[in-house]
């Protein structure tokens, strides 16, 4: 279980060093909000990205949503896309589906939405995210466990021993309430329990490049040894064959 914290401008200026030195092991950063318009990009994300990379504090983005339907979803991930495509986060990258007006939907309605944009995610070599709030995700998941199931999830539930969610999930936002040396004012506090890094570098997903498996090698002696127990074998195997001539 790894501690973090999502950040946006709504943050302000952030010490990461100071952040990381707190004991912060990962950070969600905010990188925009909406489609096509340059105004909605975080106007914190670059400090952000620059000031994680610097700390050495692996970060993951994730995109606002305001789609009411798969061809908005569509838009909104083209646009998350060309933001984030310098950057190289160790952390997923995740879809914030939490807007009312979306969440008045029908649940098909919802995720055709969640399909559509994590679905492009997927294409262009993204580890995608599913952001929700327990009670909104565990209502998709009663609707359709199966195509829950195929996404990991960030579950928002806070001031609770456990989030109400009863499908698997890889991030729990816990607080938004956080006080945090380096940060001014409160934060949101979240959980991860998978090794994201890892999974996403092994696989070479978000930017990285995928690690080759090493060849299988055997020491030198234990070859040699090898060898020559084959030879003998085949000696033993050669005089075989011509004594089974000889009786013939």
């Amino acid at each position: 279980m790894l501690k973090g914290i999502d950040a946006s401008h709504h943050n302000g200026a952030v010490d990461w060093k100071k952040v990381k030195a707190a004991g912060v092991e990962f950070a969600m950063l905010r990188a925009g909000f909406g489609w096509d318009n340059d105004s909605q990009i975080d106007r914190q994300l670059q400090n952000n990205i620059q000031g994680c990379e610097a700390a050495g504090l692996p970060y993951g983005l994730y995109h606002y949503s305001y789609a009411q339907n798969p061809a908005d979803a569509k838009r909104e991930a083209a646009f998350f896309l060309r933001v984030i495509r310098d950057a190289k986060p160790l952390y997923p990258v995740a879809f914030d589906f939490e807007e009312k007006a979306q969440l008045a939907l029908p649940p098909e309605t919802q995720l055709a939405i969640i399909e559509a944009f994590l679905g492009e995610i997927k294409a262009a070599g993204y580890y995608g995210i599913l952001y929700m709030s327990a009670s909104s995700l565990e209502n998709l998941n009663r609707y359709a466990r199966e195509r829950i199931g195929r996404f990991d999830c960030w579950v928002a539930h806070i001031d609770t021993d456990k989030p109400a969610f009863s499908g698997d999930y890889g991030i729990w936002q816990y607080s938004w309430k956080g006080k945090i040396d380096g940060i001014q004012g409160n934060v949101d506090l979240d959980y991860a329990y998978r090794d994201y890094p890892a999974l996403i570098k092994e696989a070479g997903l978000n930017g990285w490049e995928a690690k080759k498996p090493v060849p299988e090698t055997v020491p030198k002696a234990q070859y040699d040894a090898l060898a020559a127990k084959v030879a003998e074998l085949a000696e033993e195997m050669e005089a075989l064959i011509k004594k089974l001539k000889l009786t013939i």
